[in-house]
């Protein structure tokens, strides 16, 4: 009999989650961790991100409204 143990195990579900780079994909970063989660998508690289950039990403997260699948 095998079981999984995950290395997330413990930790809550994720909420947010920004991809910078101006890519649309979500590498390497297992579904089931992120299935409630908002996704945003920045143009810039990440050493280019600045307090500015956050706080608006914070912004429209706190706009949106979730349902968390109901």
């Amino acid at each position: 009999e095998h079981q999984l143990a995950l290395q997330t195990h413990g930790i809550e579900s994720i909420d947010l989650v920004v991809r910078t780079g101006n890519t649309i994909r979500l590498s390497n970063c297992p579904l089931y961790s992120l299935k409630y989660a908002e996704l945003f998508f920045l143009d810039k690289m990440f050493p280019e991100i600045n307090e500015e950039d956050i706080k608006k990403t914070i912004k429209e997260f706190e706009k949106r409204k979730r349902n968390f699948g109901k």
